[in-house]
């Protein structure tokens, strides 16, 4: 499915949510399928009105897969929200 040569994320996530394992941290953002497609071009943090833009479309995204009960989506749009906020935190130091 991927270029990933790991075979743990050569996966369709949404087809087989048994399959996801939680991770620690940012685990996974840039890895697990069909949620990175989705979520990745939402994630933007080059100005403040690109980020809460960002932010906004990312939320609304969990509250998609929420309703769905989609668990490895939900936490991967938890996963990009905390990334933002972790890098945002980081250059403002």
């Amino acid at each position: 499915m991927s270029d990933d040569p790991d075979p743990a994320y050569d996966v369709d996530f949404r087809e087989h949510p048994e399959a996801y394992d939680i991770g620690r941290g940012e685990q996974g953002v840039f890895k697990v399928q069909p949620s990175k497609d989705e979520l990745l071009p939402l994630w933007r943090i080059s100005t403040l009105d690109a980020a809460e833009e960002g932010a906004a479309a990312i939320h609304a995204r969990y509250r998609e897969y929420r309703d769905r009960e989609e668990f490895p989506g939900m936490d991967m749009a938890r996963k990009y929200l905390q990334m933002g906020w972790t890098r945002a935190m980081r250059y403002a130091k």
